[in-house]
């Protein structure tokens, strides 16, 4: 059997601390196994919640414009995100449901690993939240590594 190789790792990032974490594990990874980083952001603002009379809500697609600029922030944000990091070789926004949107863009962009940063959220929280990294894991054909963060949950 052939010893598996990582070449390029998918980095997902909500630039939150535990995805900081998770960034922390991938270079140090990186550096291990001469790979390199390809950091995401995915933009999830596909829907908004409107508010009818009284308590009641809907669902409405956000306005094309609010997402455009969403993007460009986080493309900012990403761009000085891991800057001092000779491992991140690229950098990519996209728009869409993170759960959905990692599996697919590991795919695309040949990666033979995914590291990313896990909330840890537990009970109701996890319940009306989802996983993102638990979908990520029952979806990806890579291997997935789960940093968790040791920042309290808020």
């Amino acid at each position: 059997m052939a010893t598996p190789t990582v070449r390029r790792m998918l980095v997902p990032t909500d630039f939150s601390d535990g995805a900081a974490s998770g960034l922390e594990w991938a270079q140090m990874l990186a550096r291990a196994f001469s790979a390199e980083i390809v950091l995401l952001h995915v933009v999830d603002l596909g829907a908004t919640w409107v508010p009818l009379s009284g308590p009641a809500v809907f669902p409405t697609p956000a306005p094309a414009g609010a997402v455009a600029q969403v993007a460009d922030l986080a493309k900012r944000a990403l761009d000085a995100l891991g800057q001092d990091a000779p491992e991140v070789a690229q950098r990519l926004v996209r728009t869409g449901h993170p759960r959905e949107q990692i599996p697919e863009i590991a795919r695309e962009v040949g990666a033979d690993m995914i590291v990313m940063g896990s909330h840890g959220r537990r009970g109701m929280s996890h319940l009306v939240i989802g996983s993102v990294a638990e979908y990520v894991v029952r979806h990806a054909t890579v291997p997935v590594l789960i940093i968790r963060s040791t920042a309290p949950e808020t």
